[in-house]
């Protein structure tokens, strides 16, 4: 085992018996720090990175929903903003700017099949 596992270990350990019910909100926001942190590294690091969740979770759609929207929320980060970084794969920052030109259309061909006969 690594001396870095070694040291997370008794941490790891430490809270996987603690229950939601006996968190703060300071716990919970200090969690919160590290867990996206984290991952975040991990999907750098490691390709794909794996879930979020494990398989067996305790979490409702409701929950996530709420805990999404707070995040977002403390972070300025609109819905829409989202939307767009994840239908750019999730690294805008990567996707070279290129134009794409415009097709052009006649009026006849944006009326097509609209007469007013």
């Amino acid at each position: 085992m690594s001396s870095s596992a070694e040291r997370r270990r008794p941490a790891l350990e430490g809270i996987a018996g603690v229950r939601a019910e006996d968190l703060t909100l300071a716990d919970v926001q200090h969690l919160v720090d590290l867990a996206v942190r984290a991952y975040g590294r991990i999907l750098d690091d490691e390709e794909g990175g794996g879930a979020i969740l494990p398989a067996a979770h305790g979490v409702t759609a409701t929950d996530a929903a709420r805990a999404a929207g707070a995040l977002l929320g403390a972070l300025n980060v609109e819905v829409f903003e989202l939307a767009l970084f994840q239908t750019w794969g999730g690294r805008p920052w990567s996707v070279p700017l290129t134009s794409t030109p415009l097709t052009s259309t006649t009026p006849n061909e944006q009326n097509a099949g609209n007469s007013h006969a």
